[in-house]
């Protein structure tokens, strides 16, 4: 993505987006262009009255489409925080990998997949710690 100024997948030898690499990344036109792309992280549960509710909990997010069932979302766009500061989620901590700058989470939120979570927190995570979840809902998509 560094190296072009616009980018074309293909999914079965269609097209399936051309864009810029921010426009692909960010605005992902398909499930598969998303995944493709990048680590996507994904919550599945209803919309009502403004609040996405899954597993993890609830998700004010007042221009949620009312059939959405499914969220997507990438690493960056999520982070733990301290649970007074929760948006309504929270998860457990299944593995912590310090990567220097980052540490990548691994957060069981009661999906078959544990979300991955990019941060910058300069804090130790351990296996079993229970944390309080904050998504950017201008990184939500649903798809």
């Amino acid at each position: 993505m560094a190296l072009g100024d616009r980018i074309v997948v293909m999914e079965h030898g269609r097209v399936a987006q051309i864009g810029k690499p921010r426009d692909i990344y960010q605005r992902p036109a398909t499930r598969f262009v998303a995944e493709f792309i990048g680590t996507m992280n994904r919550l599945t549960g209803r919309v009502s009255n403004g609040t996405f509710t899954c597993k993890a909990g609830g998700l004010a997010w007042p221009e949620a489409p009312a059939s959405a069932t499914e969220i997507l979302f990438r690493p960056e766009d999520i982070r733990v925080v301290e649970s007074g500061e929760a948006t309504g989620l929270n998860g457990t901590v299944a593995a912590a990998f310090f990567l220097g700058d980052r540490t990548r989470l691994f957060v069981d939120v009661g999906e078959a997949q544990p979300l991955v979570i990019e941060s910058t927190a300069r804090r130790d995570f351990s296996h079993g710690d229970a944390v309080g979840l904050a998504i950017d809902p201008r990184g939500l998509l649903v798809l």
